[in-house]
């Protein structure tokens, strides 16, 4: 009997853990984190929605620039009651820049946002210092400064 009550014990205590612990399953948020031009094209293409500016958190970058760092779609009851939705998708916007530097707020460079901002400054940094390199690796930098080409200044060479 002490055996049961003991493995109930423990069951009962896994399930509350994995309750307020949660199971480590995440799921990757379609929005959040996207900069709100890309946000808009997902909500354009996959939902035939359009987006509508709920609220802004800094005003460093150009609009499109902002990052999306929560959302809604839109909904109401009509005259009946009944719950109605529209095609809009309410997002939360920080437009901040994506990691803090001297004068300029932003994401701490320990954050995710932050650190992944730093090691990109850190690539377009040595691609714009050392050109050679993506003359021998053109695969890499053109995969880089395609992606970010706001950054890279000596590349594509030319």
């Amino acid at each position: 009997m002490k055996i049961a009550a003991r493995a109930f014990g423990t069951l009962a205590l896994s399930a509350a853990a994995a309750l307020v612990l949660g199971t480590g399953t995440a799921v990757a948020d379609p929005l959040v984190g996207k900069t709100l031009e890309d946000a808009s094209a997902t909500m354009s293409e996959n939902w035939d929605a359009t987006p509508v500016v709920e609220s802004v958190v800094g005003s460093l970058l150009e609009r499109e620039s902002c990052i999306v760092t929560s959302w809604h779609k839109s909904a109401y009851l009509d005259s009946s009651g009944n719950k109605r939705g529209t095609s809009n998708i309410y997002v939360n916007l920080n437009c901040n820049a994506a990691v803090a530097t001297a004068g300029k707020p932003g994401n701490s460079a320990e954050s995710e946002v932050g650190r992944l901002e730093a090691k990109n400054n850190e690539t377009a940094e040595y691609f714009n210092t050392h050109p050679e390199y993506c003359l021998n690796n053109p695969e890499n930098c053109n995969w880089f400064c395609d992606k970010y080409a706001d950054k890279c200044t000596n590349w594509p060479a030319g």
